[in-house]
């Protein structure tokens, strides 16, 4: 049983969906305030995968961002919403020794560009390693904008007809 220790430098939101071999992983804190991840690898590979990916993206994305802006009494009490509509990959696997420790350095979020650095590539075969302005979220966030506007339009004309009644 091999051990395997990853510290990261610039550490953002985007490592809450980080598995290794298929487990969640839980992150610490040291005394630096750095933070870490430390797993207990039972083979001799370890694959790391990485994914965020917009919540524009799915097949009930409409109607599940509606229920979200009903439930929050029309985005009053909504959760400020990803406007970067960034989309990371990463995936990597990692011939482990007895005890293997890394340090991946979160990059500036740029076009095509690689997410993560590692700072030792020895052992590690990087298979996907990109992070990419996804298109098609933005529009779909432009269709959400325009259709929460009318239906709050309706309803307040709605509203103001009943009031009158």
């Amino acid at each position: 049983m091999a051990k395997l220790e990853i510290y990261f430098n610039g550490y953002n939101d985007s490592l809450q969906n980080m598995t290794i071999n298929g487990n969640k992983v839980t992150f610490k804190t040291n005394s630096k305030g750095i933070k870490y991840c430390e797993s207990e690898i039972e083979t001799n590979t370890a694959e790391i995968i990485i994914y965020k990916p917009h919540h524009y993206i799915g097949k009930y994305w409409f109607f599940w961002t509606l229920f979200c802006f009903f439930i929050s009494i029309f985005g009053l009490f909504d959760a400020r919403q990803n406007k970067k509509f960034h989309i990371i990959e990463f995936k990597t696997q990692i011939k482990m020794e007895t005890s293997t420790q890394l340090t991946f350095t979160i990059l500036k979020q740029e076009e095509n560009e690689k997410f993560i650095s590692i700072s030792d590539n020895a052992n590690v075969t990087e298979i996907i390693n990109k992070q990419y302005y996804d298109k098609t979220a933005q529009k779909r966030h432009k269709i959400m904008k325009r259709t929460k506007i009318g239906i709050t339009i309706f309803c307040i004309l709605l509203a103001i007809l009943l009031i009158s009644l």
